[in-house]
């Protein structure tokens, strides 16, 4: 509902998405409908509105809705992105000191852990890869520049990961298996 007040009339404005324009007024004047629709559709009117003030405006927030909800989604990705991040360092200084990645642990919890970790941070490689080779630039930053963060500690940890797999081959001569094998070097 838009609200717009004359020092000698009220007049109402209700815009709903499938609704047409509704003007709602106690001294209608052509002016001020002329007025209306020409804000509706975008254009200036032809006539100064000086003596009409926007008091509240409500029904335009759909732009604001998505832009919280993407928000939220880059707010959640970029958490999610740290999270995974830091998993995938300790499985790679794990796997760097002992030979073997993180331990399977109670009902396999850990190692299933890990693997997730290991695809997120994937994902987050793959996703600011297409975003870089469509749009020319890289993830965005998000709230508290988190998923920008998680961005750039993947990318780190794909160089780590290429130097642990090098360095894992020169010094024990095999790469463990992604799950744990029975009569294996890591099971």
């Amino acid at each position: 509902m838009i609200s717009m007040q004359n020092r000698s009339a009220l007049t109402v404005v209700t815009t709903f998405p499938d609704k047409p324009l509704k003007v709602l007024s106690s001294k209608s004047s052509s002016k001020s409908s002329a007025s209306l629709r020409a804000r509706q559709s975008g254009r200036r009117s032809s006539f100064s509105s000086s003596s009409f003030r926007i008091v509240r405006a409500a029904g335009a927030g759909g732009k604001g809705e998505e832009e919280k909800e993407e928000n939220s989604v880059e707010l959640y990705a970029g958490i999610a992105g740290l999270l995974s991040c830091a998993v995938v360092s300790y499985s790679l200084f794990t796997l760097k000191q002992t030979g073997c990645g993180l331990p399977a642990g109670p009902g396999g919890l850990v190692g299933a852990i890990e693997g997730v970790s290991y695809l997120g941070v994937a994902g987050l490689l793959g996703a600011s890869a297409y975003k870089k080779t469509t749009t020319g630039s890289g993830l965005p930053a998000g709230p508290f520049a988190l998923l920008g963060a998680a961005e750039g500690v993947a990318f780190l940890l794909l160089v780590a990961g290429l130097y642990v797999g090098v360095a894992q081959l020169l010094e024990y001569g095999y790469i463990p298996n992604a799950v744990p094998v029975e009569g294996g070097k890591c099971a």
